[in-house]
């Protein structure tokens, strides 16, 4: 009996060793970028982080530990966030940003994966599924919108930029510069056929949501936008730590044939 249990504490030692993540950094274009691994034998699936943020968000989510039993989850520190190399040069940022994601698929020897992203993280991936659709199965996008150039998204990259540099967040100041070299057309956006789901908060649906509701929809592949009931943007009420959006995404690679 001793013998059975002193397995069954081997066993449980496994599982939990086995779930925690490789943590480790690669060089993609000279910058060090930071990205941890399960290295599990699933299906992958790479987790962008949003804005002022890094990749230690997603543990506060309630799909993180689903997805971390069941695929391979790789998460990344974006270049100017967290523990990745923080240039002040805006020509380091834009495009470079996204590209890191790509290069880090090369540095891990993956063909293409599959894509979550909230807010900044899913406007990177949006950016990709028109550079670099080949390089992703499925997105889910939570919180975010296709990158874009009108007048209101100039002024939004402005204002967050000129905030962050009267913080000090000389970094983040000139990624929020960046933006204005990632915008994509609609002929481009129509052109993608990777699966896609738009997930919002209902307190999300802001004139500029309504704005940008009928390029969400352009994709031939892309899903009915989900919208969370209650749920915002940014407070301890964001769509991305509601409980609905582990169906969500779970309901969604479901549907995907073949299933990842």
């Amino acid at each position: 009996m001793r013998h059975f249990s002193f397995s069954l504490s081997i066993l449980s030692l496994w599982l939990l060793v086995s779930q925690i993540a490789m943590a480790d950094y690669f060089l993609s274009a000279g910058h060090r970028i930071y990205f941890s691994d399960n290295q599990a034998h699933g299906p992958s699936v790479v987790l962008v982080h949003g804005f002022a943020m890094d990749s230690s968000m997603w543990q506060n989510t309630d799909f993180y530990s689903h997805l971390n039993t069941n695929y391979r989850v790789i998460t990344i520190d974006l270049r100017g966030h967290g523990q990745s190399d923080k240039s002040t040069s805006v020509d380091e940022y834009g495009p470079n940003v996204g590209l890191d994601i790509v290069r880090l698929l090369d540095h891990l020897k993956i063909e293409s994966s599959h894509m979550i992203g909230f807010s900044m993280g899913s406007y990177m991936i949006a950016r990709l599924l028109v550079s670099h659709p080949e390089r992703i199965k499925s997105a889910v996008l939570v919180s975010g919108f296709f990158p874009g150039n009108s007048k209101q998204e100039t002024k939004f990259q402005e204002h967050v930029a000129e905030d962050m540099l009267e913080h000090g967040e000389l970094a983040l100041a000139a990624v929020a510069k960046g933006w204005a070299f990632d915008a994509v057309t609609k002929k481009q956006i129509s052109a993608i056929e990777v699966p896609l789901q738009f997930v919002f908060g209902s307190e999300e649906l802001d004139d500029f949501y309504r704005s940008q509701k009928a390029m969400l929809e352009l994709p031939r592949n892309s899903q009915p936008i989900k919208v969370i009931a209650g749920a915002d943007h940014d407070s301890q009420r964001a769509a991305i730590l509601h409980p609905e959006l582990r169906s969500i995404i779970i309901d969604f690679y479901r549907a995907l044939k073949p299933e990842p």
